[in-house]
């Protein structure tokens, strides 16, 4: 609306995370090194914190935007809603589906299965938790198991934990002991100074477009950063209402008077961090114990206030009471208030937590006993059928021996058989030799020819017949002579049946038919 008036291309104060309009001071620098490091080189765990309006959230958008899409990433703006918001919310923002039900060890197996598919892709993966002040003790220390995930010497994600300066606070609690020694590097952004106040606003009206940059002078930077507190975003909005007044009012310079007059008129009273607050704050951040901070310096107001009330008793003159030390008696008060209330909520979810951890270990437990049960079923099953394989492979090898013994008990019976046979064969076959020598004997008469051995006298064609040696005759010629023709025909039929017997018994130790002697 006043950009055109003021010859600007674009209303330079705007809360908006543009990286455009970064500046450049000497905290914002390293903070913005150290989560770029963090990130790239895999270090773990980073903290970042600063007051609400400092720009820790423009400061990790610019550390994602240096890695161009290289690395996963998610961003998380936590509720104190307890531990598993966190974990349930970064699977969200990762795109792990995990049942609304799941509880925290659940939560972290499906995140880790993800983080493995990232590693095995060479794609590293980053957390971005903001407003992490709002975490209690134990879903901070929820968070270590995720700093703890590995896989060949390397951390599966980054973790960047960003928040107000309580969180230095919370962080300092014996409990997160190990989540602090996890961390790597913690940074805390400071609010600007009166010069750096000036070069900001410097700065912001050149990115938008103004070449001369005389708009404020310099009470007005001071009266700006007095009344911001050196806060950019408080900067801008104070800034951003100057220039609209200026513009209704037609003022083409402003001083101080005029930002007073603006901010008077049309801001919200802001409160600046308290003494005692940033005190604590660099205690934590300097190395001092945790809850015990807040304590001493309750515990040193309060001393002052005793004092202070001892001396009205005393009617001190001196012991009036200013004005800053009745306000911070007063914030001393509301922080005790505070406290207390936060270690009622803190007791309450430690209990609560306590009560889900011991059901979910007895679920565990439950369920440990049922595989045991099951296991120990498969056993006994196992060992029974082992038992009736045993049984039944024992049977079958007495089968197959009492087979065998069959078998070679026929076979001892078959070669006795083919023993008998084989003597009735030989019986058989001395018979025939008997029947034929009765038969030659009966056929020649008993009588010897006169001539030449295989000659008959009476000048007939006579027969010589070679007698084959047996154990009980030797071998001899017989002369044979054949008076007529049944007498042959009987001589050659027996000869050849004594041949087909001998025959049976060399080849086939067949019986031979009963009437082999005919």
């Amino acid at each position: 609306m006043y950009a055109e008036y003021f010859g600007l291309r674009e209303q330079p104060f705007t809360n908006t995370f543009d990286p455009r309009f970064y500046f450049s001071s000497q905290t914002h620098e390293d903070a913005l090194a150290s989560l770029i490091y963090t990130i790239g080189e895999g270090k773990g765990l980073t903290v970042l914190t600063g007051e609400s309006g400092t720009g820790k959230t423009l400061l990790t958008r610019m550390a994602l935007a240096h890695f161009s899409g290289r690395i996963a990433f998610a961003e998380s703006s936590v509720t104190p809603l307890g531990e598993r918001s966190v974990l349930q919310s970064l699977c969200i923002e990762f795109g792990v589906d995990v049942p609304r039900d799941a509880d925290s060890s659940a939560t972290v197996y499906a995140l880790q299965d993800f983080l493995l598919d990232q590693f095995s892709a060479h794609r590293p993966v980053a957390a971005i938790v903001d407003d992490a002040h709002l975490l209690s003790v134990e879903a901070l220390d929820e968070l270590r198991f995720l700093c703890n995930l590995q896989a060949s010497n390397a951390r599966l994600i980054q973790v960047v934990l960003v928040g107000q300066p309580e969180l230095s606070q919370t962080l300092a609690a014996p409990k997160l002991r190990a989540l602090r020694q996890r961390c790597f590097r913690t940074s805390r952004l400071a609010a600007l100074d009166v010069e750096q106040t000036g070069a900001y606003i410097a700065s912001q009206l050149a990115v938008a477009g103004e070449s001369d940059s005389k708009l404020f002078d310099a009470k007005a930077v001071e009266v700006v950063h007095q009344l911001s507190g050196g806060l950019p975003r408080l900067i801008n909005t104070l800034c951003d209402n100057v220039l609209l007044s200026a513009f209704t009012s037609e003022r083409r310079e402003i001083d101080a008077a005029f930002v007073s007059q603006v901010h008077e008129r049309t801001c919200v009273p802001w409160s600046k961090p308290s003494a005692a607050r940033t005190g604590a704050v660099h205690a934590v951040e300097g190395g001092a114990g945790g809850a015990s901070i807040d304590d001493r310096v309750i515990q040193d107001l309060a001393s002052r206030i005793d004092d202070l009330a001892h001396l009205v008793e005393a009617g001190d003159p001196s012991a009036r009471v200013p004005a800053q030390t009745h306000f911070a008696v007063t914030n001393v008060t509301g922080q005790s208030s505070g406290l207390e209330n936060r270690m009622t909520e803190l007791q309450r979810q430690i209990v609560s937590a306590e009560s889900e951890r011991a059901a979910a270990t007895a679920r565990r437990l439950e369920a440990l006993d049922r595989k045991m049960d099951v296991l120990r079923d498969d056993q006994r099953e196992a060992s029974k059928q082992s038992r009736d394989r045993q049984v039944e492979a024992h049977a079958q090898i007495e089968k197959t021996l009492g087979d065998s013994q069959r078998r070679a008990d026929a076979s001892l019976k078959r070669i006795n058989d083919q023993s008998r046979r084989a003597e009735l064969v030989a019986a058989r076959v001395r018979k025939a030799y008997d029947n034929v020598s009765r038969l030659a004997t009966s056929d020649v008469g008993g009588r010897r020819p006169a001539g030449n051995a295989g000659t008959a006298v009476t000048g007939k064609a006579n027969v010589g017949v070679r007698i084959p040696a047996t154990p009980q005759t030797p071998a001899r010629a017989l002369p044979v002579e054949l008076a007529g023709e049944r007498s042959t025909r009987r001589l050659l039929s027996s000869v050849r049946g004594l041949a087909q017997l001998a025959e049976r018994v060399q080849f086939g130790g067949l019986m031979p038919p009963d009437d082999a002697n005919d």
